[in-house]
């Protein structure tokens, strides 16, 4: 079981919330399934009628993809979420983690350990599968995450998503440190090249990640995004999270 809150949280979910996270929640469970957060008196949702699907959860991290059925409480003033079992509120929790515990220098490997199977925006595509693999450059609030992801939408197309430098060289990826306050919040945008459904659309195709680093030791890495031109009802979502080795 997860520790005790306060968490880091992030979410990516079709029906107006979009891709987001927040520096502190507290959250509900039942038993390793995520049921419901609170960020503020204006947004406290719960997974309502809808069920968790793809949950996981060990003692740093929580994820899971909120799907097949409404969602209640409170989100930016906006009503419950209707996710039919093609579509998903995507979240991730972790155990809020000091700033000091992120490490100056050096660098780890981190492997897979789960992933929410990835969606589409309107639901029209069978659920996705993600694989992929991960190095992180250490350098406190200019810490770098680089890894290469394949996103399978069956029905559309492998989407490869790998930052610059790959796993080889992480001190050079998009994706890294975005809160100097707390360099365990990371976030970047990955260019993608495709012919894929998420990426027809006037304009350039990216992946738009938020995440965040959990455990005293930089323990995991959980990642959720989107993935899109920007044109409505295809964007592919989903949560990766990955451990230290």
């Amino acid at each position: 079981m997860i520790g005790p809150g306060p968490y880091f949280l992030s979410y990516s979910s079709r029906g107006g919330p979009g891709i987001d996270s927040r520096p502190s929640v507290t959250a509900t469970f039942a038993g390793n399934e995520i049921t419901g957060y609170v960020a503020s008196p204006n947004e406290s949702p719960t997974r309502g009628t809808s069920t968790t699907a793809e949950p996981g959860m060990d003692a740093f991290v929580a994820w899971g993809r909120w799907t097949g059925g409404t969602t209640a409480g409170v989100l930016n003033a906006k009503p419950g979420i209707v996710l039919s079992a093609m579509e998903g509120f995507h979240l991730a929790l972790g155990l809020k983690t000091a700033p000091a515990s992120v490490p100056a220098s050096g660098g780890a490997t981190y492997v897979l350990i789960g992933a929410t199977h990835p969606t589409l925006e309107d639901g029209s595509l069978a659920l996705g599968t993600l694989t992929g693999a991960m190095n992180v450059s250490f350098a406190g609030a200019s810490t770098k995450v680089g890894f290469a992801l394949s996103i399978d939408m069956p029905g559309d197309t492998t989407y490869a998503v790998t930052t610059n430098g790959g796993t080889g060289t992480p001190s050079t990826s998009e994706v890294g440190s975005v809160a100097a306050v707390n360099p365990a919040r990371i976030g970047g945008a990955v260019i993608v090249t495709s012919a894929g459904k998420a990426c027809t659309g006037g304009a350039s195709c990216k992946a738009t990640f938020q995440g965040f680093i959990a455990g005293p030791n930089s323990d995991r890495v959980a990642l959720v995004f989107t993935l899109s031109a920007g044109m409505l009802g295809t964007q592919v979502r989903g949560v990766a999270v990955f451990e230290r080795q």
